[in-house]
């Protein structure tokens, strides 16, 4: 839309001497621009004071309403004693009146508001955003009778202007707009009747004062980088802006420059590009270029730098941006540290892909911009903003759906936030969609080139950015940089030792070149982590794909990736030996941290599993030290299919017994996870038969201990109970406090369930001080949930309470997803029970979100008959029967037997919320009529909710 602002000049001075002839005045005033809006067909937005802010659909017509406001203004009856006054006293032109009465300067912009809603007070539509501040800026540029039109608006009215009875105009340049970032040139537009009226230049800051390029695109986010850069600046006179190509450092300094040029008044804001400099020389010349002075004869060199040290300091409070100057640090010492000492006054910004390493430097690193939060939407993000901003320029009538802005949002991870890539992305949304783009990211360098005309040639592609910054390595940076490619999702500096290999003559040690790579922003460091407590090191994966190109060239990839996988199952095997045994947190946290470092190990090993015995087992021996990670925290959907894979290459390939076993054992866990009883049984009954043979009295007591577990979810309590008697004493033979504890926690529940709570919870009691005598947290958890299922069948709700809540405490900090759906959806149960129906529905959804996620659709199916029963106390009838539904097909996939047969106590309880209580009371019934001892668990939660909603009905 077209926007238009007016303002009267003087009206301060004109109010504060002729109170009432202003009154008047002012009423004329606003009646005759009122009167031309209506005829030109404009808007008013609002008013304040004696400033209008307008809108049209039309710049055209925009243009009409200031031309046509001009010259009546001219003709109103003003009053008497206004006229006296300077801003009101005629002016005439050979007789004719130039200017008389009020004077009133304009301002247009045509451009797109960002916001645009209803006053609350008025309820007229209001406008916001960039769009309106340039107006808003240009009317202020303005002088009283004067019209000045935004070149956007100018270009869309130039050529139509022998329509408007051929109004004299003329271009008054490129100008600053105080408070933005980009230059604007205005052109003065006027009446052809009024075509003698002079005017000052225009209000804006003296363009003389800097030489910042223009950037028309609108600036996206860094609202944290930009007031931390204020913070630097006022700290410091030297601020280095430190951060790999295309991580934005030379449009944040910019932004900041641009925003900062009223403070910098004195000496002015100045912009050097060192793109192209590679010495002193080079250095002196660019600066004197951007500060136009003139450089003496044979003062290129030492004393040149004196020149402009003084030159410097006769400006008083200059802003200088040294951009691109990494190849130039070895000449910071002599340079920019002379030039501060001589203009003690000058502030210099500094953008640079490595620190200067001078003790005045504030080093201000540049993360990637802001990416999308887990579970929110992609366009609150910085990233995909920039996305939408930039397609939507290259595509003005494009509405992107919900679906684009999701697809945006993986782009924006996929390129890590990287500005430069993301602008890349952006210029070709113009010729695909995002979800066309997304599948060719695979081919990242070919896709990412292009984009803006003015940008230069080293970021015209993502490739050239990145050479850039290659070319000016070492040869051993390079080989370095090459092979740190191989890591994945962080390392540790040592592992960068055990990895690296410098085989070039005189190379420094792998940690000092570390080192030089986070200087020259080529790796990043991260935070200490709570694992370890040490610092790691990581690389965008735009670089990371750039420099694995240069290790497979290289020729290296092999030998690299052979001391990968020797460093990483070093490490790893003992981790998940000892996991096997202790179940330790700390353990399960060093695992996951380099969870994405084994998983590239075993993703290698698995490609060659099938070509020979050696191949298949070191694949196992991979798996097997990341299965604690994936069994605990995922991914779930392919750790199936990868014991399964691995079995099968190990059976294929007649490796070791030992091997086949622990990955069949494995992979009995992960069915059983996933509510496949048949399969899990089998799995261990095979284990079973494994260990006998093998004389493992260990492993066989493990196997029953299990087998005894799926005859307890098959309902068969009493052979679970004796399966469980009979592994103890195996396991303890074998010294495994671990599978001790677990022994003893199955045989206390299967006791509970019995319905011998006493014997249960002393069980219990002893498998919980077991597992924090080892510190396995993750098994903590699960017991204390037993140990609240006890309480809760014996009546002490609150101490159940406390039990499930530190459970879940405990199943979080670990990351089991799995067990906390299981303890969420006791808890709910317990909510239920006590009638706090609200919070027992938020635990059970939260339930089947976790459940959901991992897979477990055993758990899933029991979730959705508790649900059902919470729907039907709610009313819900229709919805607890697509519930219960959802369940019974659920159960009956997974072959539940047992919770299959609670479903009827559910569907009691529907009953008798639809209003039928004679089903529900010979339900009831019959379950009573049941021996308790062949209840199933289930059967016994759901029967204690029908007897209490029964109770509560007055029904028995």
């Amino acid at each position: 839309m077209a926007l238009v602002f007016t303002d009267v000049q003087g009206s301060t001075s004109l109010w504060e001497r002729y109170p009432g002839p202003m009154r008047q005045a002012l009423a004329l005033h606003n009646s005759l621009l009122r009167e031309l809006l209506a005829r030109w067909q404009g808007y008013e937005v609002k008013t304040e004071g004696d400033a209008f802010m307008v809108a049209f659909d039309s710049p055209l017509r925009a243009l009409r309403w200031c031309l046509s406001v001009q010259e009546a203004l001219l003709d109103l009856d003003w009053p008497a004693e206004l006229l006296s006054h300077p801003d009101a006293q005629p002016e005439l032109d050979a007789g004719r009146p130039l200017a008389r009465g009020l004077r009133v300067r304009m301002g247009l912009h045509w451009g797109r508001p960002e916001v645009c809603q209803p006053d609350p007070v008025t309820g007229r539509m209001d406008y916001f955003g960039p769009a309106v501040n340039r107006a808003a800026r240009i009317a202020a540029a303005a002088h009283g009778g004067q019209i000045l039109a935004g070149a956007r608006a100018w270009a869309a009215v130039e050529s139509s202007l022998g329509g408007l009875d051929a109004p004299v105009h003329a271009d008054l340049g490129l100008h600053r707009l105080k408070g933005l970032e980009s230059v604007e040139r205005l052109f003065q537009v006027l009446p052809r009747t009024l075509a003698r009226r002079s005017f000052p230049p225009p209000r804006t800051l003296d363009p003389r004062k800097t030489n910042l390029p223009a950037n028309p695109d609108r600036f996206v986010g860094r609202s944290r980088d930009l007031l931390q850069l204020e913070r630097s600046v006022q700290s410091s006179a030297l601020v280095t802006v430190v951060g790999p190509g295309g991580i934005g450092k030379t449009r944040l300094a910019t932004r900041f420059a641009a925003k900062h040029l009223d403070e910098f008044a004195e000496g002015g804001v100045w912009w050097c590009d060192l793109a192209a400099a590679r010495d002193l020389e080079d250095l002196c010349r660019s600066l004197a270029a951007a500060l136009s002075v003139p450089l003496s004869i044979g003062s290129a060199g030492a004393a040149g730098v004196e020149q402009l040290g003084h030159a410097l300091a006769a400006r008083g409070r200059t802003l200088v941006l040294f951009d691109n100057f990494e190849q130039l640090v070895p000449l910071a010492a002599e340079t920019l540290g002379r030039w501060l000492a001589l203009a003690p006054k000058a502030c210099l910004l500094v953008t640079s892909r490595e620190r200067l390493r001078l003790s005045a430097e504030l080093v201000q690193e540049i993360e990637p911009m802001e990416l999308p939060a887990a579970g929110g939407p992609a366009a609150g993000s910085e990233s995909v903003q920039l996305l939408l901003l930039r397609g939507r320029a290259g595509r003005p009538q494009w509405q992107p759906t919900l679906a684009d802005e999701e697809q945006l949002g993986e782009i924006a991870r996929r390129l890590d936030g990287l500005p430069l890539a993301l602008e890349l992305a952006a210029a070709r949304l113009r010729v695909m969609g995002p979800a066309q783009l997304l599948a060719r990211l695979e081919r990242r360098f070919e896709v990412l080139t292009g984009g803006s005309r003015e940008r230069a040639a080293r970021q015209a592609t993502l490739r050239a950015a990145i050479d850039w910054s290659w070319d000016g390595l070492a040869s051993w940076e390079q080989q370095a940089l090459a092979q740190c490619s191989i890591f994945r999702g962080g390392f540790s500096l040592e592992s960068a030792e055990a990895v690296i290999v410098l085989p070039a003559p005189g190379a420094p040690a792998v940690l000092d070149v570390v080192q030089s790579l986070c200087d020259k922003s080529l790796l990043r460091q991260q935070e200490p982590t709570r694992a370890t407590g040490e610092l790691r090191l990581g690389m965008l994966e735009s670089i990371r794909d750039y420099a694995w190109e240069r290790l497979v060239a290289g020729g290296t990839l092999e030998e690299t990736a052979q001391r990968h996988e020797a460093h990483f199952l070093s490490l790893a095997e003992p981790w998940a030996d000892q996991f096997e045994r202790r179940g330790a947190l700390e353990l399960l946290r060093r695992l996951t941290l380099e969870q994405e470092n084994l998983t590239a190990v075993f993703e290698r090993l698995r490609a060659r599993a099938m070509s020979s015995r050696s191949a298949a087992e070191r694949a196992a021996r991979a798996l097997l030290a990341l299965d604690p990670a994936l069994a605990t925290r995922g991914p779930f959907t392919c750790h199936l299919s990868w014991l399964e894979e691995v079995h099968s290459a190990l059976v294929e390939t007649e490796a070791d017994g030992a091997l086949a076993a622990a990955i069949r054992e494995r992979r009995g866990r992960a069915h059983r996870a996933r509510g496949h009883l048949a399969e899990s049984a089998e799995d261990y009954q095979r284990v079973l038969d494994w260990a006998r043979a093998a004389g493992e009295s260990a492993a066989e007591g493990w196997a029953l201990l299990v087998l005894g577990a799926l005859e307890e979810a098959r309902g068969r309590p009493g052979t679970a109970l004796d399966g469980y008697r009979a592994a103890l004493p195996l396991v303890r033979s074998g010294g495994n406090r671990r599978h001790e504890g677990v022994a003893l926690n199955n045989l206390g529940d299967a006791l509970r369930i019995a319905g011998r709570l006493d014997e249960g919870r002393r069980e219990l009691e002893a498998a919980l001080e077991v597992f924090r005598e080892i510190g396995d947290t993750r098994a903590e958890g699960l017991t204390l949930a037993n140990l609240g299922l006890a309480d809760q069948e014996d009546g002490r709700a609150s101490q159940a309470r406390g039990r499930f809540g530190k459970s879940i405490e405990l199943l979080g900090e670990v990351g089991d997803r799995r067990l906390l759906g299981i303890v969420l959806g006791d808890l709910s149960l317990l909510d239920h029970e006590a009638g706090a129906l609200g919070a027992a529905r938020t635990s059970l959804e939260q339930s089947l979100r976790h459940l959901g996620e991992v897979g477990d659709r055993r758990h899933e199916g029991i979730a959705r008959a508790r649900l059902a029963a919470l729907q039907a106390q709610q009313d819900e009838v229709e919805a607890a029967r697509a519930s219960l539904s959802a369940a019974r097909r659920i159960l009956s996939e997974v072959g539940d037997e047992p919770r299959l047969a609670a479903l009827e106590i559910y569907g009691a309880l529907i009953d008798l919320a639809h209003g039928r209580p004679e089903q529900a009371r010979q339900v009831l019934r019959r379950a009573l009529e049941m021996p308790a001892l062949e209840r199933s668990d289930e059967q016994r939660l759901a029967l204690r909710l029908l007897e209490r909603a029964m109770a509560a009905r007055g029904l028995t």
